[in-house]
């Protein structure tokens, strides 16, 4: 009986604290100094953080994590140091009714270049957004919404400002598409670049 209280306590307080090595605050609008040093310290691991953006793909498992398991709810931010930059996704999964993701590259300055989102209801809905030179004067967004999905076949009804498709037939081709991470694949695990203060 107090073994079943005790997992039952250590399972309550990971569903309130979470676990993970990422133990510090980190915004999609920007990392902190702070934020850049630890993720440099950082050795690779078995955790893979992987983007992919209007401009291309980036992976890296040089990441840290912070998690809340608690199935069917279950929650992931993973911060990277990406070869010129940095890189940040949050994953929300309400298993198996929905999933929404957030993923953001930043450059060595900890400044955001580029987002991407999605949220998806599985086989009934997924509305995708992308966008680049997101912190400068040429800022573009494309996004899309998908109706009916079905596996190989895609959407039966998508559109967006780039795209148009009725009864699986593309009118409009999008650009290849562009999706937060996942869900982290592995165990959390902890060439330094120097900068001022700011």
């Amino acid at each position: 009986m107090r073994i079943r209280q005790g997992a039952a306590a250590v399972m309550a307080l990971v569903a309130l604290c979470g676990c993970g090595s990422l133990r510090q605050s980190v915004s999609f609008r920007g990392l902190t100094k702070e934020n850049m040093d630890f993720i440099d310290s950082v050795k690779s691991g078995a955790v893979e953080l992987r983007l992919s953006t209007l401009s291309g793909s980036s992976s890296t498992h040089k990441t840290a994590s912070y998690v809340i398991p608690t199935f069917p709810v279950m929650y992931w931010k993973t911060l990277g140091q990406f070869k010129n930059g940095y890189g940040l996704s949050t994953v929300f999964l309400v298993f198996p009714l929905l999933t929404t993701g957030r993923g953001a590259v930043l450059d060595a300055d900890g400044a955001p270049l580029e987002y991407v989102g999605l949220a998806q209801v599985p086989f009934l809905f997924v509305y995708g957004s992308a966008t680049r030179d997101a912190s400068g004067p040429r800022k573009e967004t494309t996004w899309g919404v998908g109706l009916i999905s079905l596996p190989l076949l895609g959407p039966c009804i998508a559109f967006g400002n780039e795209t148009l498709r009725l009864l699986w037939i593309p009118i409009v081709k999008p650009r290849p598409a562009a999706s937060p991470a996942a869900p982290p694949k592995g165990q959390d695990e902890k060439p330094k670049a120097s900068r001022e203060a700011s």
